[in-house]
């Protein structure tokens, strides 16, 4: 589901127009790539800042540099657009150069106004002397001195403490242009910085409607938490179709003007989407016709008719029968050699035959069938059909034996307008009371979550909570329409968003009109599909889109290189904003969709693509179970369905700041995993790989030394992102034994050779330990053994050493004087003897150098 943007002109002016399209093209998208990344508000450093009490400041959702430039400005330059109208100083199609100019340095002033958080820097004074110029260059921004001037003059404007660093005699005089400057450009700069700001909940926009409505005539429409998550969206759609926006959001928009709500204009689009949807919506096999777009519309004639003309044709006869191959092509001949008038009778005569009844009205609909099959499918006639092959089917099975009743029926010439009518008795009596939706009712109860400037615009209905008999399966309120698998959901049993867990194959649950409404949307997204999660992306926090920008075009191109969703999904996306964009209409900045990561594999695939999307973007992701609704998110990435090792690693919930980080530790275990993986079809190296790591990162070592080469390996990437996530203190022992051992001789050979020193000193403190022998005494046992193995009088002070730093700082400090399990063991070995290795090479490089030298 989707907001969708009308091709409409944002700003009234030409001038307005032009300037905002050439910083967007030229300017914003070189800012959106360098500093994607680049939180200005939020972050994981920003966090712990205010954990650890170094700030005192409220810890607020991540907002990227670019995104925080974007929501600010295109409201703020809207009030300023209307004051210059107002003003006279321009109109619609009168350009000015003066005035052209003062829009083009008060759009770079405020892309730098935060210039010193660009740059990690507290003063902002200090950081323009020392980064703008550079920073200019690097977004290929070309300014005179005099627009240099006014441009630093606005940067310093925005704090107070630097208000009147450069002085009022730089800013030019003529045409008062000064003042416009003072009086206009800085409260606009002021405007647009307080109003972009992240969202920490949804009733939050009415802040930034609030601080617009001191400037300009606004309204705000706003869904409070609400559950139906898609039906609020189409509804935000419908709404802010034909009103002026200045900010919009996935559950509301500020606006200029009169907002109609107009419920049966809200009606008829529920009805549209429906029918553009309807192969969803319908499904009709060899024995059953479900037609459950008739719980949602009013059955008459012309929606009848329009519902089999919408139908692909083949969907009436497809499955005759996989068995009977003689009959199968009897009647697909007879079928297709039909008449126009024939044909739709068929199609008439088959939905009357085979309609699944509802389970309120089934002993309802059973008296009707029997009578309409006495009437019109009786086996009384063979036309030119032969009599034993009649026989045969007679006795055949039920769907087969369908079709021969409704080839009889068809060739019987009943009248049209007969079976329509009888049709419609049959579904208004299976979609009666209350298996029927009352759509003005749904959006009635939708718009009780509504506010509008604040106030709710209607009071919320309170249903009465259901008995286990008749409780919704969702929101609990009282329902008697059953929820059977086939009619709402298409999944597998699972958790809500209430955690209960309901099963559908073995007990019957209810579900209230509301919820099924809302479910029955979600299926038209996520299709048939059973394991399927829902997927939140959100192009900006809040914003007016930006038509026909090379940002869009940027955007889709990452999205197809990536290959982000599969067929089934790009089927269902048309579009969103900077995906697959290919006209002007279809822009979308907010996506809800799905995706199937029921295996191990496919989720880590899965994952990987986002990471590198996001990567790319900046983009907020949220994956989530199917019936959960959108929230706003704290975090860039979060998953509340995941993996165990994902969850263990911290990536279920990611930062802004954290992208690159995570996403460079990740490709160093994806490419070390498709190394080990080589030609095999077998993805479990690459899934063992992750869990293992997840449970203790030393396992890279252990994983990294089934490769033939290891170091070759190794020398392209930087390890240092998995000696973090193994922490200092551990390091800083594996780095010194590999040290000491080096010393005493330089590691060689195999993988076995390499890590002896290590292993077999290991097993002698496990026999110490098992026979209780005394600290010295171990340590003596270990240095023995060496002792034997490395015969020089000369390494046996560091012998001594090994052992010693083995044990007191390895066995008795970070083991607490335990032996981990086997398998941890087997990693730490691994550890060293990478690092061994390392340092070998190291000292034999150093050793070559200096001989070459001399």
């Amino acid at each position: 589901m989707e907001i969708k943007v009308k091709p409409k002109k944002i700003f009234k002016t030409k001038l307005f127009q032009d300037e905002t399209k050439n910083y967007f093209n030229k300017v914003f998208i070189n800012l959106f790539k360098k500093y994607r990344l680049k939180p200005a508000k939020g972050g994981k450093s920003f966090e712990e800042k205010v954990k650890s009490g170094e700030i005192e400041a409220k810890d607020l959702p991540d907002m990227s540099y670019p995104m925080h430039i974007l929501n600010g400005i295109i409201p703020s330059l809207k009030v300023l657009e209307n004051r210059w109208l107002n003003k006279g100083l321009i109109d619609e199609n009168y350009d000015d150069n003066d005035i052209r100019m003062l829009l083009k340095c008060l759009l770079i002033a405020y892309t730098f106004h935060d210039i010193n958080k660009l740059h990690n820097e507290i003063d902002l004074k200090s950081s323009i002397e020392k980064y703008f110029e550079d920073d200019l260059k690097n977004l290929k921004i070309e300014l005179s001195e005099e627009e240099k001037d006014i441009v630093k003059y606005l940067i310093l404007a925005t704090e107070e403490r630097t208000r009147y660093v450069i002085p009022d005699e730089k800013l030019p005089t003529w045409r008062g242009l000064n003042r416009l400057i003072k009086d206009d450009l800085i409260e606009i700069i002021h405007l647009a910085d307080s109003i972009s700001i992240p969202i920490e909940n949804y009733t939050e926009i009415a802040k930034i409607w609030k601080k617009l409505k001191e400037y300009v005539d606004v309204n705000v429409f706003y869904f409070d938490d609400i559950p139906y998550e898609v039906l609020s969206r189409f509804i935000v759609e419908r709404l802010r179709e034909n009103v002026d926006c200045y900010v919009i959001s996935p559950r509301g928009f500020i606006y200029e003007g009169n907002l109609e709500i107009d419920e049966n204009y809200l009606i008829k689009s529920f009805e549209e989407f429906l029918y553009r949807n309807i192969e969803k919506m319908v499904k009709i096999d060899r024995q059953k016709a479900q037609l459950d777009i008739f719980r949602f519309i009013e059955i008459s004639e012309d929606r009848i008719l329009r519902l089999i003309d919408s139908l692909d044709d083949s969907i009436f006869y497809k499955d005759i029968s996989k068995k009977d191959e003689k009959a199968r092509d009897v009647f697909t001949k007879k079928i297709e050699d039909f008449s126009e008038e024939e044909f739709r009778k068929f199609k008439l005569l088959k939905l009357l035959l085979q309609l699944t009844p509802t389970e309120t009205n089934e002993k309802s609909i059973k008296k009707l069938k029997s009578k309409f099959e006495e009437k019109y499918f009786k086996i009384d006639k063979y036309f030119d059909l032969d009599k034993d092959f009649v026989d045969r089917v007679k006795n055949a099975d039920t769907g087969l034996k369908n079709y021969l009743k409704l080839y009889i029926a068809t060739k019987k010439g009943f009248n049209e307008k007969e079976i329509i009518s009888d049709l419609i008795t049959l579904l208004k009596t299976n979609y009666s009371g209350s298996e029927r939706v009352d759509l003005k009712e749904i959006i009635n109860e939708l718009l009780g979550y509504a506010h509008l400037n604040g106030k709710k615009i209607k009071e919320m209905k309170f249903e009465d909570i259901g008995s286990k008999k008749n409780i919704c399966s969702l929101c609990g309120r009282k329902s008697s329409i059953i929820a059977t698998e086939n009619l709402c959901f298409g999944f597998k049993p699972r958790g809500f968003t209430n955690r209960t867990v309901v099963s559908l194959s073995n007990t019957k649950k209810n579900i209230c009109q509301l919820c099924l409404t809302e479910v029955t949307f979600r299926k038209l997204i996520f299709g048939k599909k059973e394991n399927v999660q829902a997927v939140y992306i959100d192009a900006y926090d809040y914003f007016i889109p930006i038509m026909d920008e090379n940002l869009t075009k940027y955007i889709e191109s990452v999205s197809e290189n990536i290959g982000l969703w599969d067929k089934d999904a790009k089927a269902f996306i048309k579009a969103i904003y900077g995906f697959n964009v290919k006209v002007e209409e279809e822009l979308f900045p907010f996506l809800m969709t799905f995706v199937d990561i029921s295996k191990q594999i496919d989720f880590i695939r899965f994952y990987r693509k986002i990471l590198n999307f996001v990567y790319e973007t900046g983009f907020k992701f949220y994956l989530t179970y199917p019936f959960n609704p959108d929230k706003v998110k704290k975090e860039t990435i979060i998953f509340d369905y995941t993996i165990k090792s994902f969850k263990k690693l911290g990536w279920d919930k990611v930062r802004l700041d954290e992208i690159e980080k995570i996403r460079n530790e990740f490709e160093l275990l994806w490419k070390l995993g498709y190394a080990l993986k080589g030609g095999s079809k077998s993805d479990n190296i690459i899934v063992s790989l992750f869990n293992d790591y997840a449970d203790n990162p030393m396992a890279f070592y252990f994983y990294l030394f089934k490769l033939s080469y290891p170091l070759s390996f190794a020398e392209k990437y930087d390890l240092n992102i998995i000696n973090q996530r193994i922490g200092v203190e551990k390091m800083n022992i594996i780095e010194k034994l590999a040290d000491i051992a080096s010393d005493i001789e330089w590691a060689k050979g195999s993988a076995s050779s390499k890590t002896s020193m290590i292993r077999e000193s290991l097993e002698v403190l496990k026999i110490g330990v098992k026979r209780g022998y005394r600290d010295e005494e171990i340590k003596s046992l270990m240095a023995g053994m060496l002792y034997r193995k490395y015969p020089y009088s000369s390494k046996k002070e560091k012998i001594e050493e090994f052992c010693g730093v083995l044990y007191d700082e390895l066995f008795k400090g970070l083991w607490k004087g335990k032996l981990p399990s086997k398998k941890e063991l087997r990693y730490w070995i691994y550890a060293f003897a990478y690092h061994y290795d390392l340092k070998s090479k190291e000292k034999r490089n150093a050793k070559t150098n200096q001989e070459e030298n001399q």
